[in-house]
């Protein structure tokens, strides 16, 4: 008897070991991404959120986010303009429908970009909540934003010119060609993008045009000239 008493003892203790060695893990996990990290129950309140939520929520709003407050109330005073989206959002979770997307914010009139994702929690067959995560890629955003401005302004000026500017990648091949050079050539888009460059170029000038494009593979940064002839559509150089 004593040792059937043991046993069940012995091996309550290892469950309950094993739980907290769990929950260490999972503490771990949620505390080390990174981002921020909340889960919540049916209700739409928080089960948990990370310190790092907690401490943004805390820095913008002056406000104590804890596991029990409703999500949505918390939401409202981050960005008035969520809730019904987001509530939205929530129930689609809660019937069992996992979502990935990029959702904008506006903070003290500034925009902030997150990318987020919410997953349903499964005991079994029934959802019985939310595990949510964002990260902040608001400089990724702008970065981009930037760099297709630059390009918008690029095509601008380079489309409306008379120049021509042809754009080659690592192998000679011509990814970009303004609009000039069917005008001067007669050679369509069609007919030269992804082509050799190579191919448009008088053959005693290859050589040399081959060379300065090797140094510049070898010296990025650095212009170099070089006059070499380009055939028309019809074969005239």
């Amino acid at each position: 008897m004593q040792s059937i008493f043991t046993d069940q003892t012995s091996a309550s203790k290892t469950r309950h070991s094993q739980k907290i060695r769990k929950e260490a893990n999972l503490n771990a996990i949620v505390e080390n991404f990174d981002g921020y990290v909340w889960s919540i129950d049916t209700n739409l309140e928080y089960i948990i959120l990370n310190t790092a939520l907690r401490r943004k929520i805390k820095e913008s709003f002056d406000v104590d986010a804890k596991p029990g407050d409703k999500v949505l109330d918390v939401l409202e005073m981050i960005d008035e303009a969520k809730p019904q989206a987001w509530s939205k959002i929530y129930q689609d979770g809660l019937e069992g429908k996992a979502q990935r997307f990029v959702d904008e914010f506006r903070i003290a009139g500034k925009s902030s970009f997150y990318e987020i994702s919410v997953n349903p929690i499964r005991d079994g067959e029934t959802i019985s909540g939310l595990s949510c995560f964002a990260r902040d890629i608001t400089q990724e955003v702008m970065n981009d934003r930037r760099l297709k401005a630059t390009e918008i302004r690029f095509r601008s000026l380079i489309e409306n010119s008379s120049d021509i500017t042809v754009v080659l990648n690592g192998e000679g091949k011509i990814i970009y060609g303004s609009p000039s050079i069917e005008k001067n050539f007669g050679i369509s888009p069609g007919e030269f993008t992804g082509s050799d460059f190579y191919e448009f170029i008088h053959p005693d000038d290859i050589s040399e045009l081959a060379e300065k494009f090797m140094d510049l593979l070898l010296h990025p940064g650095q212009q170099i000239a070089v006059q070499a002839r380009a055939r028309t559509r019809d074969g005239r150089q």
